[in-house]
Order: structure tokens, then C-alpha cells, then sequence
């Protein structure tokens, strides 16, 4: 019976620390954000995500494509990006910079009236236009300045959490092995046994929750907000689901090979005793 009940306790708080340490190293890590938004080409799909809004404001305005052309660039997003980033994770409360989009879009519209020797008399539906590609922007690159304490205070209070849950995860661990050795000293064979079990649960969980997610979740048309920030959640999650599969298999065939050896050894020397 001690050998089931250290079990369940290891599941328990190995669970625990697996499941605390994951999100911590990914959905709260800017580093691994950043990290993936580079592997799925995540700013050249916004770049083309915000030109294509742009495009739409611009013909209903009257006015040519051109007057938006180079307003932006792929290094324009990657630092606003970081700073939208560094707001969410470490509190930084930095706005984006746009003058230099006005500007642009300003040095653009004059040329174009110029070349086509037109002129504005209604000069604050030009400024509207500028407010609305601006704003466009900021929307596309999702900076919500009014809500970037929110999810800092969030992302804080759920740091804080994981990071409690891990420590008393770690010494629960280490407590429940201590007593376990303690206990079995002279079996190692149930050590064995219980390293097996614990294994082959972890193994069943990881190949259970992949193969759940994917009959729940189209990961493959999953939308979210636009097409950049879509195929960035397609990347965490498909590479997460992998990560499981190839943890599951490993942690089945260690766990599975393990009771077989703790089985084989007990009843080996249960015959030897006879």
C-alpha cells in the first residue's frame, strides 16, 4: 500500500512542477515569444497584414497606394513588437513610436498631390486619414496602452503562483523520496516499481492530452485576431503537441519497461525464498 500512496504523491507534485515549469517557459517567457514569432515569419505576415488594412483606408479615402508605400518597415515592427512585449512581461509602460509613420505618410500624400497637381482645400480629412492609418497600425501590432498593466499585473500575480507552486512541488518531491528510500531501503525493487508507475501515468497523460487537443482543436485553421498572430499560435501549440508525443512514448516504454523489471525481480526472489 505505501508503494501506491508514494506513488500517487510523486504523480502529485511531479504534475505539478512539469505543468508550472512549462507555462513559465513559454507562454510567460518573452524570450520563447520572441523566439517563435521568429520561426513562424511572424513580422513579414504582419508587415503585409498592415499594408493590405492600409490599402483599404487608402481607396476609400480617395487617394493611391503609394501615399502608404515604405510608411513601415519589417524592423519598425520587430521594435515595436519588443516594446509592446516588454510592457506585457516586465512592466515598461513605453508607448510605440509614430511620428515617423506621419511623417512619411505626410512626405508621401504631398507627393502625390504634387505629381498629379491636385490640392487638398479640406486639410483635417487629411489628418483624419493619417489618424486612421496610425491607429490601423497600432491595432494590427496589437498595442493597447491602456491594457498593458492589466496583463503585466497578470502575468506577475500568475509568475508568482507558478513559481510558489514549483518550489513546493521541488520539496515535496524531494520529502516523498526521502521517506520512500527511507521506508524501502532494503527493497530497492519497489523503487523500481514506483519509478515505473510514475512513469508510465506521465506516458498515458501526455499521449491522452495530445491526442484530445487535436480532436478538439483544427490547430491548422485556428484564427486568432489576424494571420501573423494565427501561425504564431499554430507554431506553440503543434511544437507543445509534439513535445508531447515524443515525452509520452519515452515516458510509456522507461515506465513500462521499468514495472516489468521491478515484477520480474520481486517474484524472482519471492521463488528464491521459497
Amino acid at each position: 500500500m505505501k508503494r501506491y500512496i508514494t506513488a500517487f504523491l510523486l504523480i502529485i507534485s511531479v504534475g505539478i512542477l512539469y505543468l508550472s515549469t512549462l507555462i513559465t517557459n513559454t507562454l510567460l517567457s518573452e524570450e520563447y515569444i520572441l523566439n517563435k514569432a521568429e520561426q513562424a515569419n511572424y513580422y513579414q505576415k504582419l508587415y503585409e497584414t498592415i499594408y493590405e488594412s492600409f490599402s483599404n483606408y487608402t481607396m476609400q479615402s480617395g487617394l493611391e497606394e503609394q501615399v502608404v508605400q515604405d510608411t513601415i518597415t519589417i524592423d519598425k515592427i520587430k521594435t515595436d513588437t519588443n516594446i509592446i512585449l516588454d510592457n506585457f512581461y516586465k512592466g515598461a509602460n513605453t508607448n510605440i513610436e509614430t511620428d515617423s509613420i506621419k511623417e512619411k505618410l505626410s512626405q508621401n500624400i504631398n507627393n502625390y498631390l504634387k505629381d498629379n497637381n491636385l490640392n487638398i482645400q479640406d486639410e483635417s480629412s487629411l489628418e483624419t486619414f493619417k489618424g486612421l492609418i496610425i491607429q490601423q497600425y497600432k491595432n494590427n501590432i496589437n498595442e493597447h496602452s491602456n491594457q498593458d498593466e492589466k496583463i503585466y499585473n497578470i502575468i506577475v500575480k500568475a509568475k508568482n503562483i507558478l513559481n510558489k507552486a514549483k518550489g513546493i512541488s521541488i520539496i515535496a518531491i524531494i520529502i516523498t523520496l526521502i521517506l520512500f528510500f527511507i521506508f524501502n531501503k532494503k527493497n530497492l525493487i519497489k523503487i523500481v516499481s514506483v519509478l515505473g508507475i510514475v512513469s508510465t501515468f506521465f506516458g498515458i497523460i501526455f499521449l491522452f492530452v495530445n491526442s484530445t487537443i487535436n480532436s478538439i482543436i483544427d490547430i491548422q485553421n485556428i484564427y486568432i485576431l489576424n494571420e501573423s498572430i494565427s501561425e504564431l499560435a499554430k507554431l506553440v501549440i503543434s511544437e507543445n503537441l509534439l513535445k508531447f508525443i515524443v515525452q509520452g512514448i519515452i515516458l510509456l516504454i522507461l515506465g513500462l519497461f521499468l514495472i516489468f523489471i521491478g515484477n520480474y525481480k520481486e517474484s524472482t526472489k519471492k521463488l528464491e525464498n521459497k
